[in-house]
């Protein structure tokens, strides 16, 4: 199945542009949307906009919605069943991955009294979001590059390590230094318990890593210059959008893991502090990411213009077409996925937490995420896919 290419002028024009959509639609959407990230957060700070709003205003304009745009260029496009309908039908087993864990870990914690198995499954799912997010930065400097018709395989791995290892290492930085990203960690609990009074040595041990990251941070930010620097000097192109996202990227991420943890040490000399837990387990999530859905709405709502519209016969796409009507009918269909889906989080409807009925339903949950996960890791593969580089027009 191949999808009917553009009208030729304006795919020439697309293929010689190094911009993947447009300037200004890369300007303020995949690149400028940093900045909405440091309202975001600057807000937050200012405790201009609550905790409880800010993840409010994530889940359901953002992070949700970014969610259905997966499904409505895979699930409800028929001709996806074709390629890939294998893989469309596996991704629904990743909502089994939470209930069975999380079930074999609250046993585990009924016969021992130690819930570490339950807390691992939570916190590889918050790893599994956090490199997700790191892998669609990498992703659109592939694009990029792609676009630029820059191919160095060599500088493109490079390139891919110093993005995981600068966005990694502030969080964990962050997670180290504070008791709530302690907290998170299994096997913590057992160890704080087992130290007693001389668990602070494990704020210390914390400090010190921070002090090493710290320093290789930075020194990997230098080599990075460097190596751009030296590419200029050899004659080679560096392409001017991939500067832009990496540092829109890293210097964000660096930024709110200092700006969370100046909170964090802030809240802990309050003694009416106890609900200073609460932005940092719920905040985080949303203020690193909100930069990511927003990349993402950019490219798939584009991609689906051009897939679902630009063709003589969209109705064989079937409810694709429907969904990607216009801004409305996306955004709509966003938000009503969003409410049946994640959104049920907050209602306060659910089981509470810490029970078995409540820790299984929140890991049934994260079974949306996996499922995003899961299929975003093989629709946007630009040098397996014809169809998908006929799309974006990469010729």
């Amino acid at each position: 199945m191949t999808v009917p290419a553009a009208s030729a002028s304006e795919s020439a024009k697309t293929i010689d542009s190094p911009w993947l959509i447009s300037p200004r639609v890369d300007g303020f959407g995949i690149l400028g949307g940093v900045f909405a990230s440091y309202a975001l957060l600057y807000a937050w700070m200012s405790d201009w906009i609550s905790t409880f709003n800010l993840v409010l205003l994530w889940v359901f304009v953002f992070h949700g919605p970014h969610f259905a745009a997966t499904l409505s260029r895979t699930l409800l496009d028929p001709t996806e069943y074709e390629m890939r309908g294998k893989i469309l039908k596996r991704s629904w087993l990743w909502f089994l991955l939470g209930p069975i864990v999380v079930s074999l870990g609250m046993w585990v914690q009924e016969l021992t009294g130690y819930r570490d198995m339950v807390l691992l499954f939570f916190f590889f799912a918050s790893v599994w979001a956090f490199h997700h997010v790191i892998k669609q930065h990498f992703g659109f400097v592939a694009l990029y590059r792609a676009r630029s018709k820059v191919f160095d395989r060599g500088d493109l791995l490079f390139t891919r390590r110093y993005l995981i290892f600068s966005l990694w290492a502030p969080v964990i930085i962050l997670i180290t230094n504070t008791m709530w990203g302690l907290s998170i960690i299994p096997g913590m609990g057992v160890l704080a318990n087992h130290l007693g009074d001389e668990r602070v040595l494990i704020l210390e041990w914390g400090d010190k890593l921070q002090t090493v990251l710290t320093w290789l941070f930075w020194a990997a930010q230098a080599t990075y210059v460097g190596v751009q620097i030296g590419k200029l000097v050899r004659g080679k192109r560096v392409v001017l959008q991939e500067l832009l996202l990496v540092l829109a990227c890293v210097s964000l991420t660096w930024i709110i893991a200092m700006q969370v943890m100046a909170k964090a040490a802030a809240a802990g000399m309050d003694p009416n502090a106890a609900s200073s837990v609460i932005p940092l387990e719920y905040a985080v999530l949303p203020l690193f990411i909100v930069y990511h859905n927003i990349q993402y709405h950019c490219l798939i709502w584009h991609y689906n213009r051009w897939k679902y519209h630009d063709t003589e016969t969209p109705e064989k796409f079937g409810w694709a077409t429907v969904v990607n009507k216009n801004l409305f009918t996306y955004f709509a269909f966003g938000l009503l996925y969003t409410i049946f889906s994640i959104g049920m989080e907050s209602y306060g409807i659910l089981p509470e937490r810490g029970g078995f009925a409540g820790e299984v339903t929140a890991a049934l949950i994260w079974g949306f995420s996996f499922q995003h996960y899961y299929l975003d890791g093989h629709i946007w593969h630009v040098g397996l896919d014809p169809n998908l580089r006929r799309v974006l027009r990469m010729g």
